[in-house]
């Protein structure tokens, strides 16, 4: 538990954003290691008429997970992964980061389909949808969710399933965290060999030709090709595309030939 007074209080409370609006001071912060402590802190924040906001992450632009005088319920430390590559199923506690989960599933020639920066919770991620490199071959992180625990506004500690509390789980799925705590996620993998990606710099310029190029080209590509486009704030600036294929090798020869070709 940290107070206002506590010395580590003021990086506990902090979230990733440039937002002002998320610099809060909840009046304390609760760090939970497990599903039990999080149901207390609910019920004594209901009882007490608190506010109540949930950080794990902590890649909050709108400043949902802090809260100003209130109670932060933190889950960072709840970090269990557990793999059970026989029916490609993953259990992962609710204060994992996305890049731990990848490392984790690195070797095993299974995949989730996760957001691209890997420091975002895995909370975060699952309850706001999670939109990553995969996402045309197995949609987004929430389309892989078969299970989550969670602690409801009366505190009590529910499994939301497709078979059980079914709104729930319909609404947690990327409807983001206003419908419960959720403790730990259980999902489906994948089967994902080796991917194809890296970056292609053109000067900015190439903007607008590259913009017809990109809308032609997705327009009959495979759900294994993922490209995003940006511009990088140099000087001159820069468009930058980012291309990811989730598909074999030998296929991926003639599906990225006309995208490394373009502009030669």
């Amino acid at each position: 538990i940290f107070l206002r007074t506590h010395a580590d209080f003021n990086s506990m409370r902090r979230v990733g954003s440039f937002n002002p609006s998320t610099d809060k001071r909840p009046a304390v912060i609760v760090q939970c290691n497990s599903v039990d402590d999080v149901a207390k802190s609910v019920n004594f924040a209901r009882d007490n008429e608190l506010e109540l906001a949930i950080k794990s992450g902590g890649h909050d632009i709108l400043g949902q997970s802090t809260c100003e005088g209130g109670i932060m319920i933190d889950t960072s430390l709840m970090q269990n992964l557990e793999l059970d590559s026989q029916k490609r199923t993953l259990r992962v506690g609710a204060g994992v980061r996305v890049g731990s989960v990848e490392y984790h599933l690195s070797e095993t020639g299974l995949a989730l389909p996760l957001t691209c920066h890997p420091g975002v919770g895995i909370s975060g991620c699952t309850l706001g949808g999670g939109l990553g490199w995969l996402l045309g071959k197995y949609g987004t992180t929430a389309d892989s969710v078969t299970k989550m625990n969670v602690v409801s506004a009366d505190g009590r500690i529910i499994q939301a399933t497709e078979n059980q509390n079914e709104d729930l789980f319909w609404a947690l799925r990327g409807g983001g965290g206003n419908f419960g705590i959720v403790t730990e996620f259980e999902y489906e993998v994948h089967p994902q060999d080796d991917v194809i990606g890296g970056f292609i710099v053109y000067p900015i310029d190439a903007l607008g030709e590259y913009l017809q190029f990109y809308r032609e080209v997705m327009a009959t590509a495979p759900d294994e090709l993922m490209i995003e486009i940006s511009t990088a704030p140099t000087n001159p600036p820069l468009l930058v595309t980012t291309v990811c294929y989730s598909g074999t090798l030998k296929e991926s020869k003639a599906i990225l030939a006309p995208i490394r070709s373009f502009g030669k």
